[in-house]
Order: C-alpha cells, then structure tokens, then sequence
C-alpha cells in the first residue's frame, strides 16, 4: 500500500480518538507519559504509520520529533503543566472559577495535540510503504522503541502491559 492508497477518512488523528476512546487506554497512555516521558501523540503517529502499512524505524521518529517535537515541548506541555496545577492549586485554585478556566486550558491542550498531530501526519504520508499493516509484534516493537526513545531506565513490567494494551487496542480499531 503507498502512502496516497489510504482513505482519506482514515488519518492520524481519527485513528488516535479512536484508539484512546478504547477501555484502558486513557489510563495506560498516562502512565506511559508520566512514567516514560512518553510524547503520547507520537506514540499513537508511530502506531498508526505501523498500521497503515508505513515503515516506521528511528529515521521515522526523528523525522517526526523534529517535525513536531519543539512544538509539543514548549506548547502542549506547557498547557499540560498549567491544566494539571490547577486541579489543586496554587490559591484560589481549587474552585468553580478556576476549574472553568482549568477545563479551558484543557480545550486549549486538545487543539494544541491536533496541530501537533496535522503536523505528524504530513510527515507520515511521506513514509516508505512496507508490504503491509503491522502484526503485533512488528507493533509492539514500533511502541517499545518510541517509550525507549525517551526513556533512560529499562521499561518496567507495568511500561510493558501498557504498550501491550494500547497496541492491541489499536489492531483492533484497524480491523
């Protein structure tokens, strides 16, 4: 399959909603980031190149951190940060006030993730076609590599269900 063969209702970022609306993802993406360091929009990229039939190695992350990378570090973590300070402070916060402004800054996080992804996805429909989709353990190999990647410690047994979770969930939104 080349790049341009996929349908174009099938991109990036419909495949990321649907992939993290699977039971436990959510949770098992948080752990990823808080644990691994894990840029979770990328890790979901890597996964859906795998998945659609698109080689993706090191050169592959590279090119999409250095496509997207600056923007995610000093954007969507900065608003990350700001979101989750506001779920307990610092004074006022905790309160109604604050917790509209928090779901604001939430809103803001989102579409932030969007561009970080529309970035993503220009640089994965310039990708090498491989013979086909992924199997799971050429998966979970694209998934250990992207949580390795920033990553110093040896990943954890807990690292290791969660990647094993997420791409199970995303074979199963490709079928």
């Amino acid at each position: 399959m080349t790049p341009t063969a996929t349908p174009p209702s099938y991109n990036l970022w419909d495949f990321a909603v649907a992939v993290y609306r699977c039971d436990g993802v959510p949770p098992a993406c948080l752990h990823l980031q808080d644990q691994c360091a894990v840029d979770v929009p990328l890790l979901l990229a890597a996964g859906f190149a795998a998945c659609t039939a698109r080689r993706f190695d090191r050169a592959a992350y590279d090119t999409l951190h250095h496509r997207a990378g600056a923007w995610q570090q000093q954007i969507v973590t900065a608003l990350r940060v700001i979101r989750r300070q506001l779920k307990t402070g610092p004074r006022p916060a905790p309160t109604i006030a604050t917790e509209s402004l928090r779901d604001k800054i939430k809103s803001a996080e989102l579409a932030a993730e969007k561009i970080q992804i529309d970035l993503m996805q220009d640089a994965i429909d310039g990708l090498a076609s491989t013979d086909g989709p992924a199997g799971r353990d050429q998966l979970l190999s694209v998934l250990t590599m992207v949580v390795a990647a920033g990553h110093e410690q040896p990943l954890s047994a807990a690292d290791n269900q969660s990647i094993a979770l997420i791409a199970d969930s995303m074979i199963a939104v490709r079928a």
